[in-house]
């Protein structure tokens, strides 16, 4: 690829301002730009590695419900589409690390996220119960989903990409099939 194709990667990207490295656009664009970062472990978007740029860049544009949990504290980071699955818990979840925002399911699932920061497995569950806290009640919510490691230029695991689908509609179906 030519060095002044745009989608050279060995050149560095022109920023005029170190929010404009979040190029998306919508709500959590918006929030992530504004977000006080340098409260956490991340520090500054314009000291965030290239990496974690390029992977929230992408969550954003994407229109299935995403987050990216960063480094050892896992901070979470998440899309427009996730914002419905939060259960109440949205916007306090941005930055917030997951173990303490899922406090109430971190006995489920924290050993999968552990699979992917310290062996870099990439998960992949269906139909699982995980009982979530929404608007403040304990609910059973049926999940599909994927963790996959997001990777530094070194190959080190740096973070987990999250795809995630609540169908706990489409399992009470299967239960009332079932039932009848």
């Amino acid at each position: 690829m030519p060095m002044n194709s745009p989608l050279s990667l060995d050149r560095e990207p022109v920023i005029a301002d170190a929010t404009d490295r979040v190029c998306a656009s919508g709500e959590m664009a918006d929030r992530i730009r504004v977000y006080p970062w340098h409260r956490t472990s991340l520090g500054e978007i314009a000291e965030w590695p290239d990496v974690l740029v390029w992977s929230v860049n992408t969550m954003l544009e994407c229109r299935f419900p995403c987050t990216i949990l960063w480094g050892p504290e896992m901070a979470q980071l998440y899309n427009d589409d996730y914002v419905p699955l939060t259960g109440g818990k949205h916007p306090t979840l941005l930055g917030k690390s997951a173990p303490k925002a899922w406090a109430e399911a971190w006995n489920l699932v924290g050993s999968d996220f552990e699979a992917v920061l310290e062996r870099g497995a990439s998960i992949h569950r269906e139909k699982v119960l995980v009982p979530c806290l929404r608007q403040g009640v304990l609910q059973d919510v049926y999940w599909t989903y994927s963790y996959s490691p997001i990777r530094d230029t070194a190959g080190a695991v740096a973070g987990v990409l999250v795809l995630c689908r609540d169908v706990t509609a489409k399992m009470a179906r299967v239960f009332a099939g079932r039932i009848s």
